[in-house]
């Protein structure tokens, strides 16, 4: 046979990998390997470095995608897609591998990131981008042929596409047949980037803490019936749409479902009788095995009755469908009206007995699949099973004989492993096991049970086992003969697959909408993100009390929010509550809020809490600047960033100065930031930067006396003070900056720290602050005032932007709040006293800045062209 693998050192691989330290990438993709999928890479060279061409096929739904796109050095976006993929072999030119080549930055990417999948080296020439198209044109099914003309440019994904499925053909001894392949090639514009760090750090898919919990955001969502729509499922929470009107169409559908009590209830009973996966069923139909066997056999027969099973639901999912009127809906039922599906089914019924259904247990199943095929299609079938059922007769009588003749309650047991047996059941567990007869062999107790067999049984059994086997064959000639028939309509076949998963993610989404407290259907700005008291949706299962929620306001104007507070304050989970709703608004389900606007990210970053990496000699600090360089290298302006405690692996001057360094570059790029921190000098960036504001994590410090109550005034004496604190987390997000000094050392109070030691530090921490004795920056009533006038413009700039999809009233009501905090405001700095105010909006409550424009953010999605407004 022809090789195409270079030169391996082990099986399939040119390269013994050794142990090193994993990175998130590993943690998430290795873990849950998916052996059905197998991935080939390749990168251009020269010039062209940089550009990536990866092919995946998964091997039990025969789905290939294709994928090209340019990365960095790093090869980020390379892992992220090996996240989604989850294969179990990398596929890559020899030339780039070690040992068979010079290992490539690629090669060595990979062996760091993923280390324990396999790398299999190929030879360079099996990268062919013509043999590619050339392939993709022959196996690609009519309904996905337009793949053809998107990928007739992108010479990598056919190079790789070229290697991958000659690999299969010949490593795997697996054909597929003509033009039934579903191919398709998956582009980046329309979905958000995560890599694979941040979806560890977000938990998407599994809990850090509890990798088997259900305590993730898959975990939340997995309400999926089907393997197909869990997939589905699954890829849209790694890389979450970015077209807004997919994602309206999909909270459309979501919407229907919730006012449709009767249709999601039904839409549950029908993907629940699906009996298996549609797409491997799929795979298996157009798969052409090289050699037959019994396993092939039994697979095939045991799919045609799974299709059979699944055609004959569609009339009730039609008719369950038949009252919404939804678009989305509407289209998959006329898709299912199709009469090619009837007329598949009616060529199965030719051949499959109507009353075969799909059974539990294995020997159900093999006793099925003796009687699927029809009478009178093959007369030796008929004469066979006739063979077969006079055989079972004879042992029934066989073991009443026994029975009558022992005066013992036996009978005629059947399993996978030994066939046909006796059967003995005992009164009681701990029964004495009665005399037996010399003649019953292979005696076995297990519980109350007894099992055994006789030489007359045996005689039959192996008789049982050969006619089986005749039945087997030739029921094998009739079903590939229908499986031919079938394979002509396969396209077909694939809309049903994709109807099913489409319905079956937005039952999940309905009914997590549906079981979460008050939730609400996000809403879109092009220019906005506002979001009213919300909750992180996973802390809401792991706490037994509800969770504190949270307010959270950016804007293009104000895009930079700097996060400060005591440590167990709720920062890092706050951080990671805005992203992850994010995630849940672009997927298109509701969100955990009394109100949510999003505006559409298009990459989500994340820089949180590392530790040290001693088996790849990397610090903290350096693991920090690596994820940086990652981001400041794909951020754009459409980009969110989480960011927490940077700069805390080295000294507090240089983690300081990276860390405004960092904040100022990220300013400029318009992308929404939260900069979560403990250096206090990052708050001074506000002061000189209108679109930077600062806020706290509120935390109220209570200060006891020996023997009398809680008291909250000041003292002289800090040490004693410090001594008698209280800190009381209260989990609320509010503009400013901390008013507890030294919380963490009233944090070591907290954990019965020495108070000698306490004191000293005290005393230590004051000298070092006169010691340093910064220059505060002093701002002035005009520089408030062009704050405020900055904020009111952007305000004003994003009610130009709503005025078109709102009320007049909440549009009035809107202003007349705004006009309150604005005079409140001025006010406060020209010490006018705030009566003054008009007494039209003495009934409103002045809101908070993470409060205000948010109230004010409905669905922005109009044909109108956006009105611009500029600040007052």
């Amino acid at each position: 046979m022809t090789t195409i693998i270079s030169t391996p050192t082990r099986t399939h691989s040119s390269v013994p990998l050794p142990s090193v330290s994993r990175s998130s990438v590993t943690k998430t993709l290795v873990e849950s390997v998916d052996e059905n999928t197998v991935v080939a890479i390749v990168e251009g060279s020269g010039q062209a470095r940089g550009e990536m061409g990866m092919a995946c096929i998964n091997l039990r739904t025969s789905h290939l995608i294709l994928c090209q796109f340019a990365d960095t050095q790093s090869y980020h976006r390379v892992i992220s897609k090996l996240n989604i993929f989850r294969p179990h072999q990398i596929l890559m030119p020899a030339t780039c591998c070690e040992k068979t080549g010079t290992a490539s930055q690629l090669f060595k990417a990979l062996k760091a990131e993923v280390s324990d999948i396999e790398i299999v080296p190929i030879l360079r020439k099996t990268f062919s981008e013509g043999r590619g198209l050339q392939r993709i044109k022959q196996l690609v099914v009519d309904k996905f042929s337009s793949v053809v003309q998107v990928v007739t440019q992108k010479y990598y994904c056919l190079a790789a596409a070229a290697a991958l499925i000659k690999y299969i053909e010949l490593a795997q001894s697996i054909v597929f047949a003509s033009k039934s392949m579903r191919v398709e090639f998956q582009g980046s514009d329309k979905t958000c980037m995560i890599d694979s760090k941040t979806a560890q750090n977000l938990e998407l898919l599994t809990n850090n803490s509890k990798a088997m919990s259900s305590h993730s955001v898959h975990g939340i969502l997995s309400n999926c019936r089907t393997p197909g729509g869990a997939r589905l499922l699954r890829m849209d929470i790694l890389q979450p749409p970015c077209d807004i009107k997919f994602i309206q169409q999909r909270l459309d559908c979501v919407d229907e479902l919730l006012d449709s009590r009767d249709v999601l209830c039904g839409l549950e009973n029908i993907l629940s009788r699906i009996p298996l996966d549609i797409e491997h069923v799929i795979s298996t139909l157009i798969q052409i095995p090289k050699s037959e066997n019994s396993r092939v056999t039994e697979q095939r027969i045991n799919f045609v009755i799974a299709l059979k099973h699944t055609l004959e639901l569609l009339p009730a999912l039609i008719a369950t469908l038949g009252s919404t009127t939804n678009i989305v809906f509407q289209k998959i039922r006329d898709e299912l009206r199709a009469p090619i599906f009837q007329s598949i089914l009616e060529k199965i019924q030719r051949v499959i007995n109507e009353e075969v259904q799909v059974q539990k247990g294995l020997v159900n199943s093999r006793r099925q699949r003796c009687f699927a095929v029809k009478a009178e299609i093959n007369p030796i079938l008929d004469i066979s099973r006739k063979a077969y059922c006079e055989i079972v007769e004879d042992m029934n009588q066989h073991v009443t004989e026994l029975s009558n003749k022992h005066n013992l309650a036996l009978r005629l047991g059947e399993n996978i492993r030994r066939s046909y047996y006796i059967q003995l059941i005992l009164p009681g567990r701990g029964d004495r096991v009665p005399d037996l007869p010399n003649t019953f062999l292979q005696v076995k107790k297990y519980r109350n049970v007894i099992n055994f067999t006789t030489e007359c049984l045996l005689s039959f059994d192996h008789r049982v086992t050969e006619i089986r086997k005749e039945i087997e064959k030739f029921s094998a000639i009739v079903v590939t003969d229908l499986v031919t028939q079938i394979r002509e309509d396969i396209s077909s076949i694939y809309n049903i697959s994709e109807a099913m998963a489409q319905l079956d993610v937005l039952y999940a989404l309905s009914k997590y909408s549906l079981t979460t407290l008050r939730c609400v259907r996000p809403r879109f700005s092009t220019k906005a993100t506002a979001i009213i008291n919300g909750r992180h949706p996973v802390l809401e299962l792991v706490k037994s009390e509800e969770p504190v929620p949270s307010n959270t306001f950016l804007s293009e104007d104000v895009n930079f929010a700097i996060i400060t507070g005591p440590n167990m304050s709720g920062k890092t989970t706050y951080l990671k509550q805005v992203a992850t709703l994010q995630v849940l608004a672009q997927i298109g389900t509701f969100v955990p809020a009394e109100a949510a606007t999003f505006r559409i990210a298009k990459n989500i970053f994340s820089r949180l809490g590392t530790g040290d990496n001693i088996e790849d000699n990397a610090s903290s600090f350096a693991m920090e600047m690596c994820e940086m360089k990652y981001i400041i290298d794909n951020i754009d302006h459409n980009s969110l960033v989480i960011i927490d405690e940077l700069g805390r692996g080295t000294s507090v001057e240089e983690g300081t100065s990276i860390s405004v360094a960092i904040a100022e570059h990220l300013l400029q790029t318009r992308s929404f930031v939260l900069f979560a921190t403990h250096y206090m000098f990052l708050t001074k960036l506000e002061s000189a930067y209108a679109n930077v504001l600062n806020y706290t994590m509120e935390t109220q410090e209570w200060k006891l006396q020996p023997g009398s109550a809680i008291v909250n005034e000041n003292e002289d004496d800090s040490s004693n003070t410090m001594e008698n604190c209280k800190l009381k987390y209260t989990h609320v997000i509010k503009r400013g900056v901390p008013e507890v000094e030294y919380y963490g050392l009233k944090l070591a109070v907290l954990s019965s720290y020495p108070m000698p030691i306490i004191k000293d530090a005290l005393q230590i921490a004051r000298y070092i602050n006169n010691e340093r004795n910064p220059e505060d920056v002093n701002v002035t009533n005009e520089e408030e005032r062009e704050k405020a006038l900055y904020l009111l413009g952007s305000q004003l700039n994003i009610a130009c932007e709503m005025a078109n999809t709102i009320s007049q009233e909440e549009l009035l009501d809107y202003f007349i709040t705004l006009k309150k905090e604005f005079l409140t405001t001025f006010g406060t700095l020209d010490d006018i006293p705030a009566d003054n105010v008009s007494d039209t909006s003495s009934s409103y409550e002045i809101p908070d800045a993470t409060s205000t424009a948010p109230h004010l953010l409905i669905d922005s999605n109009s044909d109108q062209e956006e009105e611009e407004s500029t600040a007052i």
